[in-house]
């Protein structure tokens, strides 16, 4: 009840959290899952980093742009 009088403070000072949050997720899964079945000639670790790390660029620009707006809160 802290925050319900004034929700687009928790959006200014939050932004984007929970698709980081989400995004972190399902990274820790598809790193988890690369390392259950890992071997020298199969690894996928490769395809896991690359495909998230496209989507941590996006997800973390939006987030970064918010930066000016949340320090003036």
């Amino acid at each position: 009840k802290i925050f319900s009088k004034d929700a687009s403070m928790i959006t200014k000072l939050f932004g984007n959290i929970d698709m980081i949050q989400n995004l972190h997720s399902l990274f820790h899964a598809s790193l988890f899952e690369a390392y259950k079945h890992w071997s020298p000639e199969t690894s996928c670790l490769g395809q896991s980093l690359s495909h998230s790390f496209t989507n941590f660029r996006k997800i973390y620009l939006d987030y970064c742009a918010s930066y000016e707006a949340a320090t003036q809160v």
